[in-house]
């Protein structure tokens, strides 16, 4: 927190800045870049982290990003089918928009709502594979039906079959950051369908 006040004017202006920061490297490194926050800033080292943004974090073969108090929280707080999912969506069903005949009470839609957004939490830091059929249910926030929910139902069911799946960080090569050759491998993957939204027939990549 900084405090200022100006004489000037006669005013007290207060400004205030809370965050996280996360350094990875090697030791040396990690250390030269705490020194220069901590010159910069006032702020608090500490230490070694196991947790972070509801992610636990395991260092046995790279970082590993899980969310098992989320994934608690999916059997805790919402209705998840007894049979184990084995993938997140149904291939070639796409979620298609409510009607006024089929449109579910407040209540179910901010229960909804709930589960979507920690969904799309989950689908940041640890759980790529389920983010096509989060987004599509990101789409039907406004007016939810029951095959809205279900499919929420079905992707938390699926998540929690898979409690050790997770975001690995495992670099397989160093750089001693000097290197003006050096190349990056880049990897990635994506998922698409054709045409598959019944009402605009767009075409969908992510």
């Amino acid at each position: 927190m900084y405090f200022k006040w100006t004489e000037a004017a006669g005013l007290l202006i207060w400004l205030s800045w809370i965050d996280d920061c996360v350094c990875f490297g090697q030791e040396v490194s990690v250390e030269e870049s705490k020194s220069t926050m901590k010159n910069l800033f006032e702020c608090e080292d500490v230490g070694n982290f196991d947790e972070y943004v509801i992610c636990k974090i395991s260092r046995e073969d790279g970082f590993m990003f899980t969310q098992p108090v989320m994934l608690q929280s999916f059997k805790d707080e919402f209705d998840l089918p007894e049979r184990e999912q084995r993938v997140p969506a149904l291939a070639g069903v796409p979620l298609t928009k409510a009607t006024d005949e089929n449109e579910l009470c407040p209540a179910e839609t901010t229960y909804f709502r709930k589960g979507v957004g920690k969904l799309l939490h989950m689908t940041r830091w640890s759980k790529p594979e389920v983010c096509s059929s989060v987004r599509d249910m990101a789409r039907h926030m406004s007016k939810v039906a029951q095959e809205h929910v279900d499919a929420m139902h079905r992707c938390m069911a699926n998540c929690a079959a898979f409690p050790e799946r997770g975001w690995n960080l495992k670099p397989e090569r160093k750089w001693d950051g000097k290197d003006k050759d050096f190349e990056f491998v880049l990897n990635g993957r994506s998922d698409s369908d054709y045409a598959s939204c019944k009402a605009r027939r767009r075409n969908v990549s992510g």
